[in-house]
């Protein structure tokens, strides 16, 4: 049976509060745990940022399962296998464990200081040393493959029986490796593969000791070769293989690789070549890799300040690199070596970097410098020495201060070709200018510039941590998966796509010392941070804002500003004292505001002002709403506390449209009945004070398509006659001698309502039901008739005396929420008086005779997806189905479903509520005839986003509405949807030749509708899964083909719907005359 769409402004209010609501207090989610441990400690998704270890730092990525580890030198414990004692530094289970970084782990007594059941990725500078003298222990042990994907990697265990490298499949891509160990420096059950890097290893004991054996192959592979010994080869040996020498004899040493490789440059008089790549050993602290690939030099937190003297500049880029990056953060004080950064190619700076040198500190001699990010100080110590020297400078972002010595005779930069990006800027000197006569920066006075600093300038916003200047206003690097903007003009930060922030402050998540306006839509989580959004003076909300932090959600010094558009919704849950909305002014809400704490949701040091129509939720151990001055005009408003649900300094005023909710979750002990008589305070029935306070509209219901007001309360618009009053305090529509006819539902309401009527009462709908209600109670006589069912309401109760008379023997059925005729089907007719006060009724054109059954309804149909099927046979029917084509028994006018929004990797779906629909089914897959449908997901609401999709896909969904007792009460049509990121697209809208939409015909007339999309993308191909379809409501009055065409087949009106194939759609009002 379909449902009637129940009233949009009162299912909006539901829907919106019971999917916002949140815990009063705060209640950490279960954590997770990950088959992985570091020390004695399991890694949860609580400690993954930060797993303890006693030395270093350590990381973990369940995503892609990658641990990193910062100079780790000793973990916290052990971990401990129960079974057999067995004792580990690291230990996992994980079916693959990638382990990046540096490490260099020493301990004793164990069994493996590296140990997986699976299989490991090494892509680091790993040195592990393992001093037991066990039996049988290792360095590194998999009882599946381990794979070197690069890295510095040094192996021993040499103290005991030890094995350096133990696994099944070995493979070595790259990397650096020397691995030792008593018995065998690698010893695999299957096979070692060398694919590139250089391998050292060793098995030291002098009478056991093997360099490599393996069970299945040594495979050497490539350019790879046997360098030692020299004439080495693979044999074979009592089913073992190992490295033989010219002799053949078995050897405790190998090394085997590529040949070396020089790349020309040098970090500190290093060479840089394929071995040392991976750590050059140039510093006493921090790490250097090169990567040959990208030509880039990374510095991860290397530091030094000595005065050693050296004619090498700290990096030296030779002539065989065309252009060197140099990447990272390094502080690097050399008073007495010359240069620092030096190439007679291009260079490319991004990174923070502190470097003192005597002359020039970045030089490219007849080439150019590209400084692309970061903050640096580059400082010349020496008399004469300038800090910068290139033919061509070009500044693309970041912050730079050049230091030249105090010599007028030198500028701090010296440059033929001097640029700079937008939004930088020369900012010291004040008034400097690049003087291309002198090849060098000026100060205001035509002096030369001894210190230089160049950058973009600040905007009073950081976002994610990231300061926004005048470089980076226009695509704000912090945020991701969408993009965000910010208008110095107007103060407006604007966020694209429910973008995501990489926040790395633990501070705020927005932070502002001015004005700023919020327009987009953004989640804004991260409860590491204090604040959520933190402005020190004021905010405006424009946008659909949801924000979530530790000890503030949302705090400004001055007035909070919600317009009529805008959502905030602001959370701080992690901390005993934590407050939602935080405001040091005033709280003007014209839109919607939610706010939770645990401590209090929202809090206004003055008034709270509350714009017509608006909503504000709150939730809080201490106050759910606390206003230092008044809290006027409230509309709709949710508000819980453990001790007051709304406390204020000034008054309290209710805008009259609006009246306390009284529904089955009502508590007299706690819920708000009344205003206390000073007004400050919401009270209970028993004159307590209120923990909970539900405020909604009184006025919540329409009659013949008009919603009720405070103004037209006492004379309803839209009767056809008659005359109706509404009493909003007793929720009692008084009819009298009224006739209501309209084309939907006469009456709906989202509230429990009243019927009182004096006289005749009729209420005929031209749709599939006449009146709705959440309870309804009827007094009176009122005859109600419909297509489907008169009445629908969740309870009903008649009053003094009255009576159902038509259908004779109807009953109201609390299963089917409608009165039924004496078989159990839902009556088209329904009188309701008292016997003896009954008067004839007219009967209408379309009302059938008193007494008369009305027509059977449709009897499931085996084999398809037709109502009233068991979700079990239609399951059955969906997950068989042959192709991708409309089920039968499928129809498109109850659910509506529809792909609402795509991205690269979700589709959003969302559909109409049905009447009596306890859940829905929702089946799917990627489109194809080989790609059967799976059951998704069984959810309660009308809306479901899948994640994690491939770009650039179509997919497929069916979603099936099921009520409480399993029966199917309608399945849709098929959804055929893409997601973004590739070279195919959706429909955006539909367009007709219905004028206005609507379609006027006389009986046996025809009219065709000639539907077309357009695409959301014109440079993206919507491929077609389905053409465009068309249903009509009511074939009795009007019919419509595949290709459009309305045929007229009797009076009266129906509904056409036209629809694509990702299920946006166009109604079609069709009269028949």
């Amino acid at each position: 049976m379909k449902r009637i769409v129940r009233l949009a402004v009162a299912f909006l209010i539901v829907f919106t509060f019971v999917f916002s609501v949140k815990p009063i207090s705060s209640v950490n989610a279960e954590e997770t745990k990950y088959d992985l441990w570091v020390g004695k400690h399991q890694v949860t998704s609580e400690n993954m940022d930060n797993i303890p270890v006693l030395d270093g730092s350590a990381s973990y990525d369940p995503e892609t399962q990658t641990l990193t580890l910062k100079d780790v030198t000793k973990v916290d414990g052990t971990k401990t296998d129960t079974s057999n004692l067995s004792k580990y530094s690291i230990y996992t289970t994980l079916d693959v464990l990638t382990i990046k970084g540096y490490c260099n782990i020493s301990a004793s007594n164990l069994t493996s200081v590296i140990y997986s059941t699976e299989d490991i990725i090494l892509d680091g500078s790993i040195d592990v040393n393992n001093t037991s003298t066990l039996y049988d222990c290792y360095g590194i042990r998999a009882l599946g493959d381990i794979y070197i994907k690069s890295g510095d990697i040094n192996i021993s265990a040499i103290s005991g029986s030890g094995v350096g490298i133990s696994c099944d499949d070995l493979i070595v891509v790259d990397g650096f490796i020397d691995t030792k160990g008593d018995y065998e420096g690698i010893l695999a059950t299957g096979k070692v593969y060398f694919e590139g890097g250089y391998v050292t290893a060793e098995g030291t004991d002098s009478s056991f000791g093997d360099a490599i054996t393996s069970s299945k192959g040594i495979n050497i592979n490539g350019d790879t070769h046997i360098f030692n010994p020299s004439g080495g080869e693979v044999k074979c040996v009592t089913s073992e293989y190992h490295i033989f020498n010219s002799s053949s004899q078995r050897v405790q040493k190998a090394e085997i690789g590529v040949m070396e490789e020089n790349y020309g440059l040098k970090v500190m008089g290093v060479p840089v070549n394929n071995y040392n790549r991976f750590d050059i050993k140039a510093f006493p602290s921090g790490h250097v890799s090169f990567d040959p690939s990208s030509n880039t030099l990374y510095f991860e937190n290397v530091s030094d300040n000595s005065n050693i003297s050296s004619p090498d500049p700290i990096v030296d880029a030779g002539t065989k690199i065309e252009t060197l990056t140099i990447m990272g953060k390094a502080t690097l004080i050399y008073s007495g070596i010359n240069h620092g950064f030096y190439s007679p190619g291009k260079l490319k700076i991004l990174g923070d970097f502190d470097i003192t040198t005597k002359d020039y500190v970045v030089g490219s001699m007849g080439c150019e410098v590209l400084f692309a990010g970061g903050n640096c100080t580059f400082t010349s110590s020496g008399y004469s020495g300038m800090s910068f020297m290139a033919y061509r400078t070009e500044f693309l972002d970041g912050t730079y201060i050049f230091n030249a010595n105090q010599n007028d005779y030198y500028s701090a930069i010296s440059t033929y070709d001097f640029n700079l990006n937008d939004g930088m800027y020369i900012l010291e000197p004040e008034g400097g200018y690049f003087d291309s006569t002198d090849c060098g920066i000026k100060k205001s006075d035509n002096t030369k510039a001894n210190k230089v600093k160049i950058g973009p300038k600040d905007y009073s916003l950081r976002v994610g941590g990231v300061q926004v200047t005048t470089a980076n206003c226009k695509a704000i690097p912090s945020v991701y998966d969408g993009s965000a903007s910010y208008d110095p003009e107007t103060k407006t930060l604007t966020f694209e796509d429910y973008s995501k922030i990489d926040n790395s402050s633990t501070f705020a998540i927005i932070d502002t010392e001015d004005d700023l306006t919020i327009k987009g839509n953004m989640y804004l989580r991260d409860t590491r941070a204090q604040f959520g959004i933190r402005s020190l003076k004021g905010l405006t909300i424009d946008g659909d804002i949801h924000v979530d932090a530790k000890l503030f959600g949302s705090y400004t010094n001055d007035d909070l500003v919600i317009s009529e558009d805008g959502f905030l919704d602001a959370s701080a849950m992690e901390d005993s004292d934590g407050k939602g909305i935080y405001c040091q002014g005033d709280i003007d809400v014209a839109g919607c505001l939610n706010g939770y704490g645990c401590n209090i949701g929202i809090y206004a040091k003055n008034s709270i002002d509350c714009k017509d129509n608006s909503i504000v939720r709150a939730q809080g151990d201490q106050y759910g709403v606390r206003a230092g001055k008044d809290f006027k005009n409230i509309c709709m408003l949710e508000a819980e506390s453990k001790n007051e649900a709304v406390s204020v300094g000034g008054e309290i005023t209710i805008n009259r449209e609006y009246g306390f909710r009284k529904d089955s979750y009502y508590d007299e002990a706690t819920d708000g009945t009344h205003l206390s008589d000073d007004k400050k305070h919401f009270l209970t029935s028993g004159n307590d004070v209120a923990k909970k306070v539900y405020l909604e509209d009184k006025y919540c219901i329409l009659v013949c398509g008009k919603k009720l007001t405070y103004d037209t309360r006492n004379d309803i618009q839209g009767l056809t006659s008659g005359k109706g009053t509404f009493d909003a305090d007793t929720c009692t529509l008084n009819l009298d001698n009224a006739v209501l006819k309209h084309n939907g539902a006469c009456i709906d309401s989202y509230l429990d309502l009243n019927i009182v009527t004096k006289g005749d009462v009729s209420v005929i709908a031209d749709n599939n039901g006449a009146i709705f209600a959440s309870k309804l109670t009827v007094d009176g006589n009122l005859y109600a008739e419909a297509n489907e069912f008169a009445i629908y309401t969740f309870d009903f109760e008649l009053k003094n005396g009255c009576e159902i008379l038509i259908p004779e023997g109807g009953k109201y059925d609390n299963d089917k929420y409608c009165i039924v005729d004496k078989d159990g089907k839902p009556a088209k007719i329904v009188k309701i008086g008292k016997k003896s006060d009954v008067t004839p009724t007219p009967t209408p054109g379309t009302t059938p005779a008193p007494g008369s059954t009305p027509t059977p309804g449709t009897t499931p149909e085996p084999g398809t997806v037709s109502p009233g099927n068991t979700i079990e046979d239609v399951e059955a029917v969906i997950l068989a189905l042959p192709n991708d084509n409309d089920p039968a028994g499928s129809d498109f006018a109850t659910l509506q479903a529809k792909a609402s929004k795509v991205t690269k990797n979700s589709i959003k779906l969302t559909w109409k509520k049905v009447e009596g629909a306890a859940s829905y089914y929702i089946y799917g897959n990627k489109c194809g005839v080989k790609n059967k449908y799976k059951r998704i997901k069984v959810v309660s609401k009308t809306t479901f986003t899948q994640k994690k999709l491939k770009k650039g896909t179509y997919y497929k969904y069916l979603i099936v509405a099921v009520d409480k007792d399993g029966k199917v009460l309608s399945t849709s049509k098929t959804i055929h949807a893409a997601t973004t990121g590739g070279k195919v697209g959706n429909a955006k809208s539909l367009t007709t030749k219905a004028k206005k939409n609507k379609v006027t015909l006389k009986k046996g007339k025809t009219f065709k509708l000639k539907a077309k999309q357009k695409a959301a993308n014109k440079k993206l191909k919507v491929k077609k899964h389905r053409p465009i379809q068309y249903e009509s409501t009511n074939p009795a009055v009007a019919t419509v083909n595949t290709s459009g065409k309305i045929k007229a087949v009797g009076k009266g009106k129906c509904d056409i719907y036209v629809y694509a194939q990702n299920g946006i759609t166009k109604k079609i009002k069709v009269t028949v005359k």
